[in-house]
């Protein structure tokens, strides 16, 4: 499996658990970067306020993924920036940026945003 796959594959094992609201899975299984910068409960808020507007969610593909070893306000390492076109009950064109690190061993998400 590449690298990319292997990133890929992170991500999408992440969002299936944003799609199910399981935020404490969400929390427990990112990358260590992001349970040191936000608590479990923290995390839940922000992606509650973030994404119970938008329903249910519909579909999801990948349109871009790539490679990066410094990423602003993060330490250098290995990183991949994945995004997806994405429809949502309510939100027919929404957008989601997943990033997966290597740390511990695996990759994680260390970052998620939507618009």
């Amino acid at each position: 499996m590449s690298e990319r796959d292997a990133a890929l594959g992170a991500a999408q094992k992440w969002m299936a658990r944003l799609d199910a609201g399981d935020y404490p899975g969400c929390w427990s299984s990112a990358a260590e970067l992001m349970r040191g910068a936000v608590t479990e409960e923290q995390l839940a808020q922000a992606l509650r306020g973030a994404l119970d507007p938008m329903g249910t969610p519909v579909s999801r593909s990948v349109t871009t993924a790539e490679q990066h070893e410094t990423l602003p306000g993060a330490p250098d390492g290995r990183y991949w920036v994945i995004g997806f076109a994405a429809s949502y009950a309510n939100k027919k064109g929404a957008v989601e940026t997943v990033t997966a690190m290597w740390d511990r061993d695996a990759w994680r998400v260390s970052g998620y945003y939507i618009r």
